[in-house]
């Protein structure tokens, strides 16, 4: 069975749940009860039509060292795509996927629509020097925003686990997907996932 896959046994399963369930209710309540019962709940309606529920990205945390831009809030970006990436700039897996961030902001910068903004978190004592941090950033050629999440405020408001993590914040600023680790490792296609998963939010 695939995932997501509804196969006959295990609708039969279901439907034989909720008869059993009518029938303790049924053995519970007197037909008066009953009748009031249904009119309090309303009419019925198929579950399986609810959309996910996407969580709220949280606000960022000012630590007051920004890169390439004035201070930013996530309620200031509403209305923008946000692609929310947290590195440490001495580490080997966010390095892979530079290219990638950098190649978003050259594709989607001049829109508006999408803002790619970097959360620096140090995990060494050279990644929590704001100078080191906006040296690192030249020399790799960033000119898309970066918050040095000095005291990783961020990183806890955000429940990170791991560098690199990437989460794609939509227009209402809820956190629609997110992918750890390299985008591209051996053979993921993480970026074109995202690329698509912006593309269709851009339709909308």
């Amino acid at each position: 069975m695939r995932r997501g896959e509804v196969t006959d046994e295990l609708r039969e399963s279901v439907e034989s749940a909720q008869r059993r369930e009518q029938s303790v209710l049924q053995s519970l309540l007197r037909p008066p009860q009953v009748e009031r019962l249904r009119q309090r709940l309303g009419a019925p309606f198929d579950t399986s039509k609810l959309q996910r529920i996407y969580p709220m990205a949280p606000e960022l945390v000012d630590s007051g060292h920004w890169i390439n831009t004035s201070p930013l809030t996530m309620r200031s970006l509403r209305g923008k795509i946000v692609l929310v990436h947290f590195y440490a700039f001495q580490c080997h897996n966010c390095h892979a996927n530079f290219p990638i961030y950098k190649r978003w902001h050259s594709r989607y910068h001049s829109s508006g629509d999408v803002v790619v903004l970097g959360i620096q978190t140090p995990e060494t004592s050279a990644e929590a020097d704001p100078a080191r941090v906006r040296q690192a950033a030249q020399e790799e050629g960033i000119e898309f925003p970066v918050l040095i999440d000095l005291d990783k405020k961020n990183w806890q408001a955000w429940g990170n686990t791991m560098w690199p993590t990437v989460y794609v914040v939509d227009q209402d600023g809820y956190i629609r997907l997110w992918w750890q680790g390299e985008l591209n490792w051996q053979g993921a296609t993480g970026d074109q996932t995202i690329e698509q998963l912006i593309d269709s939010l851009l339709r909308h």
